[in-house]
């Protein structure tokens, strides 16, 4: 019985695969040559969302192995998703590897001291509709009080291609809060980039040192300037839970944190055995998904960002034992 594995890798984002339309040939053309296709996805994506050419791929498999005569499990998932539903497509395996999330186990964070001299922090290598609404708010109602990492330049083609702005149009359009404030906000927010150099051309293209280097102490040096952390995970829509790099640093700075996530990521923070940070802020924004989680953090902002420097060092003391819990937890987890 031959099987033939297409490994897709880390080319999927929150609801498609880059590339679509070559994945999609390779997968298609293995199924009419092998009795088995393997589809592995390093991502932890909720595969019931991905979508090609406005199609659920689901829907496509189903119809092609309608068409085909052939059994649905003849196309096999693996995810990384540790909450994807595998009733969805039979077959489905979710072989979990956290090596993203643990890799700054091997480069623990020396200097702890804090200079606060920013309130927020928020690091972007990557462009995303929902980080460029996050981001050019920050810029536009707290640019005083924000440190921030934006690593996108106008001049770059191949930034702005998947820079996620025409996903961001139908996002806000969508929620109904795409006007001419808003346009305005991005606007002044993209004049301003490139904040920072993008992590491919800092590593010449070397996919294999990117999760080192943002972990490194070149990236969480800036941690002990600001004192919270904007967490943007790469995952937001559906069922899904999955943790990265950019959840791990505040764990490893020992900085409290607002995280941009799928619904019920700190619940999974917690279930871990981390601590979060619902006796200074609601987190309610955690049961939310998409604009309106959005919307949420945003406020969350506004009202932190009224915090004199002076309450921002007292509440960080207070707060003191749950980081160091949480430090000390990530590198023994």
């Amino acid at each position: 019985m031959s099987e033939c594995v297409i490994d897709i890798g880390v080319e999927v984002e929150d609801t498609y695969i880059n590339n679509d339309v070559e994945w999609m040939a390779k997968i298609v053309d293995a199924a009419h040559k092998h009795d088995t296709v393997v589809i592995k996805i390093f991502e932890p994506v909720a595969i019931e969302k991905l979508n090609y050419k406005g199609k659920k791929i689901l829907q496509i498999l189903a119809e092609v192995c309608e068409t085909n005569n052939w059994p649905k499990d003849k196309f096999r998932f693996e995810t990384q998703n540790l909450i994807q539903d595998v009733s969805v497509w039979p077959g489905t395996t979710v072989p979990y590897n956290n090596s993203v999330f643990l890799a700054g186990q091997s480069q623990p964070v020396q200097d702890l001291t804090k200079e606060f001299t920013r309130t927020f922090g928020m690091l972007v290598n990557r462009s995303t509709w929902d980080r460029l609404l996050i981001a050019s708010n920050l810029y536009n109602e707290h640019k005083d009080i924000s440190f921030q990492k934006y690593c996108n330049s106008l001049d770059n083609p191949m930034h702005m291609i998947n820079f996620d702005f025409d996903r961001m149009l139908w996002q806000s359009s969508s929620a109904g809060i795409l006007n001419e404030t808003l346009l305005k906000q991005v606007a002044n927010f993209m004049s301003s980039l490139p904040m920072g150099q993008h992590v491919y051309e800092i590593l010449k293209g070397d996919e294999s040192k990117i999760v080192e280097h943002a972990t490194g102490e070149s990236v969480t040096s800036f941690y002990k300037n600001f004192f919270i952390d904007i967490v943007s995970e790469k995952m937001i829509t559906g069922k899904v839970l999955y943790f990265t790099e950019k959840s791990a640093r505040p764990l490893m700075t020992m900085n409290p944190f607002i995280t941009n996530a799928s619904v019920g990521h700190l619940d999974g923070l917690r279930k871990l055995g981390f601590k979060t940070f619902r006796k200074y802020w609601s987190e309610d924004y955690d049961y939310q998904s998409g604009v309106p989680r959005i919307n949420s953090i945003q406020e969350l902002c506004a009202k932190l960002s009224r915090l004199s420097k002076k309450e921002i060092e007292q509440m960080y003391d207070d707060m003191k034992p749950m980081l160091e819990h949480n430090r000390l937890h990530y590198y023994t987890l």
